[in-house]
């Protein structure tokens, strides 16, 4: 009776990430004016709402945007994103971020995430 529900639960809990994430292009041009525009936005409402953001940023060798990664969770998890690297404020590759998990985890949410590379040595390395 409990494998039946949870399998349930997470089979809802699939179908309604799927739903709710936006029809990725073929088109890899598409995809990167796509992935740019909401790093654009991402990186305005950084600088809007965080004390210090322009400071931190100007101080960056590189910064990667992921926009939005999308995390959804019932036991069993996942997260992806796709994201940019900026190296002067001009994109240089283009990056997806997955993760897994498992264990007491329950929700479906979405958050900007930034890694910035504060020496030339750490860019690299990237």
């Amino acid at each position: 009776m409990l494998k039946h529900y949870v399998t349930s639960l997470l089979t809802a809990l699939l179908l309604s990430a799927c739903t709710a994430t936006a029809p990725s292009s073929n088109d890899p041009a598409r995809r990167a004016e796509d992935i740019n525009r909401d790093a654009d936005r991402t990186i305005e409402s950084l600088r809007s709402n965080v004390q210090g953001a322009d400071e931190l940023l100007a101080k960056a060798r590189g910064v990667v945007i992921f926009p939005s990664v999308l995390s959804a969770a019932l036991m069993v998890g996942g997260s992806r994103g796709d994201g940019v690297l900026r190296v002067n404020g001009q994109p240089v590759s283009y990056h997806t971020i997955t993760s897994g998990s498992f264990g007491f985890q329950a929700g479906v949410r979405s958050a900007a995430m930034f890694l910035l590379f504060m020496t030339d040595e750490s860019l690299q390395q990237f």
